[in-house]
């Protein structure tokens, strides 16, 4: 990080007032990922997520309850883990890995988003108009604020004197109520070239569309639109006179700049303290190029704009949430406007992908299916499982090798075998997965998260190894970080060549026999993590991949990181039983005062947690939840016809219809309950 300009309330963190040539300022035992810097403070937000701040703090901009200013940055708390920052004249913004917004300091037109009622705010509050709104970033300007959504839509607060905020309209005393630019920017802009970045100054804002084109809109008197006008715009305005296409941009109190694809950079706006680096403190209505000297360690790809300082870093993270496993699968169904009102809470995915905005995959990319090629691939997999059922059940079908070891040993010493069915069938089993993903359905499938992984280009590693196999990946821990001796050749006596499938294999194949040292044991242990996870499965992985993304994009699948595709597939241990009565109906003669309801609910409180999972089973046909919660799952309950005290109970899994005979007494009911969900031959084998 470097640094200049002015900093005499310690808005650098360096304890130095005033620096005229860049100065470094590594201060950080984290390394830091954003930093975001308003008229007189500085936000750094780390690589673990949390919020450092310095400089004044008269109107609670750091986000601390003392009104004191600081020198040097100090954590603000109450946030959780945050992945994107903003700071405004004397407010700041931040947006949490959960999908809440939070915001804090100078509320006096709005611009916190908190309503009419809080002038100020010391310490962050978390914006509830936002709440399960998938905010991807924000920017604040001098007293006005934007978020930015998944879908695009673009939300504003604060101040409007100049029409900063996009509503064709000016407000003298602010919008205190998050609007949104539906009528105007969202027709105009959204819909047809899709925003993926914005920015904010003092009284102007400019967005920057997926197609590379930069729009800009409120005051314009320094020549901060970029229109070779001084007139404000009520409405977004495209700049024109960039050579080729924008990648990214930043706005000043009264300029800004934009970095075009090629690497130039463009600068428009007041320059009467040099902000516009033209070598003169001369402004421009009009984008201006400006010359950078680049040095041999790497390309600025960033700038964030303060006041009257600037903070050049080489690291540029915008930030894309994993898209809602609903939202995806039901793209090619709905328009973005209508799929996101299902959005209840963001914390469903709560990772993010590091990713520029313009490399984003067009979003009608993101899913398409051959209908014929899938119906062919149904009736197939139809004709063999009615041919083959019983094979479903067997050893062999479980021996996917890594993919499926639902037979592993765990004090075996290599537990991988050879495949003994058809290539065929692995493709046929991708295929079926693929299905599943694409209809929301979660199945019992064991796989460890080294296949997930795989799925989307992600390298196992040795914690894969430990997770598929204990003992092996134990011992090779061990190895490589317990194994203390300095003369591991001489005493443990191992060599690269090992024992698989019978065969010996060299895991360095230019050197047979190499001795494993202190030296290169970190090279065993990656090698021998790559023959179980790649070379010794590659043939059936690649069966398994080719019949999975038969079925499902693979622009839509390689958007989840693996812990988040095998929720999405295998779904999550996240039981809420109180859910599941409150979401369930009743048809026909049955209702929730019934006696014999009464009676089945205080049977299945007396339950056992794992009894409670096998009824979860033998209702739905997986004893997992859904990665969107129990809410997905509403039980309908019927009497079971022509049924008497002697009949079980049974299920239509497909339609969480369960039909429930009527019992005389509870303990007949609790009884006949209890061995029904035992008896789950039908789901998978013991």
């Amino acid at each position: 990080m470097f640094c200049w300009g002015d900093g005499s309330s310690g808005q650098f963190g360096l304890n130095f007032e005033n620096v005229s040539v860049p100065i470094a300022g590594n201060i950080f035992s984290d390394k830091v990922t954003e930093i975001a810097c308003g008229e007189q403070h500085t936000l750094f937000l780390t690589v673990d997520g949390r919020i450092l701040s310095c400089g004044r703090n008269s109107k609670g901009q750091l986000g601390r309850q003392r009104n004191i200013n600081s020198k040097l940055p100090a954590p603000v708390e109450g946030l959780g883990a945050v992945v994107s920052v903003s700071c405004g004249q004397d407010h700041s913004v931040a947006v949490c890995a959960s999908g809440q917004v939070f915001s804090w300091g100078l509320n006096s037109h709005g611009q916190l988003g908190l309503g009419k009622g809080v002038p100020l705010q010391p310490i962050p509050a978390l914006v509830r108009p936002l709440t399960g709104v998938p905010v991807t970033q924000v920017a604040a300007g001098g007293t006005h604020t934007l978020a930015l959504t998944l879908p695009g839509l673009v939300y504003c607060c604060g101040a409007n004197r100049a029409g900063q905020l996009g509503l064709n309209r000016v407000d003298e005393k602010g919008t205190t109520a998050l609007s949104i630019f539906v009528r105007y920017l969202y027709k105009k802009l959204i819909r047809v070239l899709g925003v993926s970045f914005i920015s904010c100054g003092e009284a102007h804002s400019a967005v920057l569309t997926k197609g590379g084109q930069v729009f800009t809109f409120g005051e314009g008197s320094r020549g901060q639109l970029g229109h070779n006008a001084s007139a404000n715009e009520l409405l977004p305005k495209l700049v024109e006179g960039m050579d080729g296409l924008a990648s990214q941009i930043a706005c000043g109190s009264h300029h800004t700049l934009v970095l075009g694809s090629s690497g130039q950079l463009w600068a428009f706006g007041s320059g009467v303290k040099g902000q516009l680096g033209t070598g003169n403190t001369g402004g421009s209505l009009q984008p201006t190029s400006v010359l950078l000297k680049r040095d041999s360690g790497g390309a600025a790809t960033v700038i964030h704009n303060g006041t009257r300082y600037n903070v050049y870093s080489i690291l540029f993270f915008s930030i894309l949430y994993l898209i809602l496993f609903n939202a995806i699968m039901q793209f090619n169904h709905y328009s973005s406007a209508t799929i996101y009102t299902v959005l209840i809470n963001t914390v469903l995915f709560t990772s993010i992908i590091t990713i520029t905005p313009y490399s984003l995959p067009d979003v009608p990319r993101f899913y398409s299916c051959t209908h014929s090629q899938l119906k062919a691939e149904l009736q197939y997999t139809d004709n063999i499982i009615q041919q083959r059922r019983y094979k479903l059940f067997e050893e062999e079908w479980c021996l996917f090798l890594f993919i499926l070891d639902l037979c592993l040993d765990s004090c075996a010493t290599y537990p991988y075998y050879q495949p003994r069915v058809e290539e065929k069938s692995y493709f046929l089993f991708g295929v079926l997965c693929g299905m599943a993903l694409y209809n929301h359905n979660i199945v019992h499938l064991p796989f460890p998260l080294a296949l997930f992984k795989k799925m989307v280009g992600v390298k196992p590693s040795l914690e894969d190894m430990r997770e598929f196999d204990p003992v092996v990946g134990g011992r090779l821990r061990y190895l490589l970080e317990d194994y203390t001796d300095d003369d591991v050749e001489e005493n443990l006596d191992m060599t690269f060549t090992v024992i698989w499938d019978d065969q010996k294999v060299e895991l360095d194949p230019k050197e047979t026999g190499k001795p494993v040292t202190s030296f290169n044991r970190k090279q065993f242990v990656d090698a021998y993590v790559n023959l179980a996870f790649n070379q010794s499965a590659e043939k059936v992985f690649e069966e398994f991949r080719r019949g999975f993304f038969k079925v499902c994009d693979r622009d839509v699948v390689e958007l989840f990181q693996p812990e988040e595709l095998r929720g999405v597939m295998v779904g999550k241990e996240d039981y809420d039983w109180d859910t599941l009565k409150q979401n369930t109906v009743y048809d026909g003669e049955y209702h929730a005062r019934h006696p014999n309801i009464i009676t089945f609910w205080e049977a299945f409180e007396e339950l056992t947690a794992d009894q409670k999972k096998a009824f979860l089973l033998f209702l739905t046909g997986c004893g997992r939840v859904p990665i969107l919660g129990m809410d997905k799952i509403q039980m309908k309950v019927a009497v079971l016809q022509n049924s008497t005290e002697l009949h079980f109970p049974e299920s239509l899994t497909c339609h969480f219809l369960l039909l429930l005979p009527i019992y005389p007494s509870k303990e007949m009911l609790l009884a006949r309950l209890k061995e029904a969900c035992a008896h789950n031959r039908g789901f998978w084998k013991e």
